[in-house]
């Protein structure tokens, strides 16, 4: 089980509406003496989230130019490529919290559910110094949600199926909050579970005798997510808030079944934390 556990504390300036708002970098270039602003910023808030059906980070990829997404090695983590530069030269932060994996600086972005999200900023191309160390590609920002009622909410429920019926997914979430004149409070919480992937009706068992078809073998992903934010707002310009996010994730590896089990990859699989 993969577990990522974060604790965030920042301070935000001038903030309006319910994105969370920590002041935005641009990169401005001049050219006969005319300043340019950088229009390589894609900003995907909330709406566009839901109606494009962007359940996780790495489903970003697919309706967002310049950004390429690919199953990185044996343990087949989704990253990101933003013009040629993969997560390694392309941060990930929340909140403007930077997020690193110490082991190897691969973070797997099919971990990352948007539930809890009011925007994604992507920067590609050049970024500015202020977002850190390692952004020759860009930066990915993801902006969590604060309330602007007294009291919110919501709940949502969501089911895919496949042909075989072992082939299915759900996700359950919810998140309130209250905001109030010196304060406000937001929390929320998801859960996701993908049971299984679709193999192709054509699919023919390899030389490697490892998969039957119909659900892929050792195809199984789950993932827990549970944030809580206090924010405190003396006055209409200056806010102090802190933040708790807790995120555990569970995946499976399918077999190989290629043609080259001389090689014996056919006997490598991976289920989180295992390896064999």
């Amino acid at each position: 089980m993969k577990r990522i556990g974060l604790i965030a504390c920042c301070v935000a300036m001038a903030l309006h509406g319910e994105v969370f708002t920590l002041g935005q970098v641009e990169v401005v270039e001049s050219v006969g003496g005319v300043q340019k602003s950088d229009t390589n910023v894609v900003v995907l808030d909330e709406q566009k989230l839901q109606r494009d059906e962007i359940k996780r980070l790495s489903e970003v990829a697919y309706s967002t130019p310049g950004v390429y997404v690919d199953k990185k090695g044996p343990r087949a983590e989704q990253n990101f490529y933003v013009r040629g530069f993969d997560a390694r030269r392309v941060p990930l932060y929340i909140d403007g919290i930077p997020v690193y994996i110490p082991y190897d600086g691969n973070a797997d972005f099919g971990r990352f559910t948007t539930f809890d999200l009011s925007q994604i900023n992507i920067s590609k191309g050049s970024s500015s110094v202020l977002y850190g160390p390692n952004t020759m590609g860009g930066a990915i920002n993801l902006i969590t949600k604060k309330p602007t009622k007294e009291l919110e909410g919501s709940v949502g429920y969501g089911f895919e199926t496949g042909r075989n019926a072992k082939t299915y997914g759900n996700n359950v979430d919810f998140s309130i909050g209250t905001k109030q004149e010196l304060f406000y409070v937001q929390a929320g919480g998801s859960y996701m579970e993908d049971a299984g992937q679709q193999l192709s009706h054509d699919f023919k068992p390899g030389v490697t005798r490892n998969e039957d078809g119909g659900r892929r073998d050792n195809s199984v992903q789950r993932d827990k997510k549970f944030n809580i934010k206090f924010g405190f707002t003396p006055n209409e310009t200056d806010e102090y808030a802190i933040a708790y996010i807790n995120q555990k994730g569970e995946k499976e590896q399918p077999y190989y079944t290629g043609r080259y089990a001389r090689y014996n990859m056919a006997k490598r699989f991976w289920e989180w934390p295992k390896w064999d």
